[in-house]
């Protein structure tokens, strides 16, 4: 993949370091490690339509994450959960590429509605949702093991 460059370069880097020094440390002290990224996307892109869900979670190749977490997060009431949306996890995405899916680390990328992130409830909220569904989901050991896909 390109370098990126450009204004962001300053924060692109160290950024990507930590994630290679964290995932080296976790994998000599114990089984592989798994890879969860969280990032937050817009109610509306460009003045679209409303997007209705209320996380979508991303994925590609390696369902081992993302099965279960799709399978737990549907089970809760009233929560809108999206498949691969708002943005598609089929399409490569450099971090979870980079990092987990060419290592063969099972990964899974969580994208929660910026509207449900405004104040420290919903922080709180969504640590504790993701939280509960990740002690579930990480406890299988088949999602600890090397496997490329």
């Amino acid at each position: 993949m390109p370098r990126p460059t450009g204004g962001w370069r300053p924060f692109f880097w160290p950024y990507h370091h930590a994630i290679t020094n964290t995932l080296a440390h976790s994998w000599r002290h114990g089984l592989a490690p798994a890879f969860v990224s969280i990032h937050s996307f817009t109610p509306r892109l460009n003045g679209g339509p409303p997007r209705p869900w209320h996380v979508g979670i991303l994925w590609n190749r390696d369902s081992r994450l993302a099965l279960p977490v799709l399978e737990h997060l549907r089970s809760r009431p009233g929560l809108c959960v999206g498949d691969n949306v708002p943005y598609s996890g089929r399409e490569v995405g450099y971090t979870m590429e980079t990092h987990a899916g060419s290592a063969g680390l099972s990964h899974v990328e969580f994208e929660i509605r910026q509207d449900l992130l405004t104040d420290a409830a919903g922080w709180e909220c969504w640590a504790q949702l993701i939280s509960e569904v990740l002690t579930k989901v990480l406890a299988d050991p088949a999602v600890h093991q090397v496997v490329y896909y």
